[in-house]
């Protein structure tokens, strides 16, 4: 388990998808909650990203197909995305200590295609 204290911060990176048509298709998501020390992202393009990091410690990497049946057929990206979030959150809630977690900043960055 990471290593948690008030100089850390928490990144939480998540994203989602319904193939092979959106909306009804089977959605993925996917979560990787990293606690990192001096983080620099770089965009280079519309998806492409570089990330470096001078210390950091994986914290969760979670994925998990969803099919239309086990989600009563309302499956999308918009669904999937969402549900990757609220999961990576709820991680963070149940399994980091809260009394240090009230001293850690939480970013959120979305990413887009069209920003």
């Amino acid at each position: 388990m990471a290593i948690i204290t008030e100089h850390t911060e928490i990144v939480m990176f998540f994203d989602g998808a319904c193939f092979p048509v959106n909306p009804g298709g089977t959605m993925g998501i996917g979560v990787a909650i990293y606690s990192v020390k001096n983080i620099s992202i770089k965009e280079k393009g519309t998806r492409d990203i570089e990330t470096s990091y001078d210390e950091s410690q994986n914290i969760c990497m979670y994925s998990r197909l969803i099919s239309p049946e086990e989600h009563n057929g309302t499956t999308t990206n918009n669904v999937a995305e969402h549900m990757a979030f609220e999961y990576g959150v709820r991680y963070i809630l149940e399994n980091l200590n809260l009394d240090i977690l009230k001293k850690v900043y939480i970013k959120i960055k979305f990413l887009s295609k069209n920003r």
